[in-house]
């Protein structure tokens, strides 16, 4: 039941309840705007723990041959092979993901740039199985293994990728690009 003022105006009691009730609910959603809460989702272990390769030598150089020693050819199977096949990410001065295009042997770093024109996993935390080929003898397929790519985030260029089968073959290294 609604009081009447001390002047015995029910209709001015009722103008101040509102006016009262009308600045607190105004209050509350300022303070509710001030406050949102940000939910994050956690990243994939295998994104937290993925090695960063960032050689500068990985972006695609077009056949220059970049390495960091003369006639030194990289050789990427064979080290992520011994280090137990961990998931890599194309990071810093190598780009961020994997080149997307043929390019020439002899290309980033290695006698047999690795490629892949292959669609990426559109789902954060999604494992999907892609072919990776490797340039030599003037056929861009020439080679194709399987590697294994997983989305981390809703980033275009946030992948990690790792190679499925256990070959360390050489002389291939994967070439980085800027998505």
């Amino acid at each position: 039941m609604i009081q009447k003022s001390s002047d015995g105006n029910e209709l001015q009691a009722k103008t101040e309840l509102y006016n009262c009730l009308m600045d607190l609910l105004i209050a509350c959603r300022k303070a509710k705007q001030e406050t949102t809460t940000k939910i994050s989702v956690p990243l994939p272990v295998d994104c937290v723990n993925a090695v960063d390769l960032t050689q500068r030598w990985r972006k695609d150089h077009n056949g220059t041959n970049i390495s960091y020693k003369e006639n030194t050819h990289h050789c990427d199977p064979r080290e992520m092979v011994a280090a137990g096949r961990p998931w890599f990410r194309i990071a810093g001065q190598a780009g961020n993901r994997m080149l997307d295009r043929c390019v020439p042997v002899k290309s980033c770093g290695t006698y047999v740039p690795l490629w892949s024109n292959a669609t990426m996993p559109a789902t954060v935390g999604m494992i999907k199985s892609i072919d990776v080929y490797g340039h030599w003898k003037s056929i861009c397929t020439f080679f194709k293994r399987e590697v294994s790519v997983m989305r981390c985030s809703n980033a275009v260029h946030d992948l990690i990728y790792r190679y499925d089968d256990s070959s360390d073959s050489c002389d291939f290294a994967s070439c980085g690009m800027d998505a």
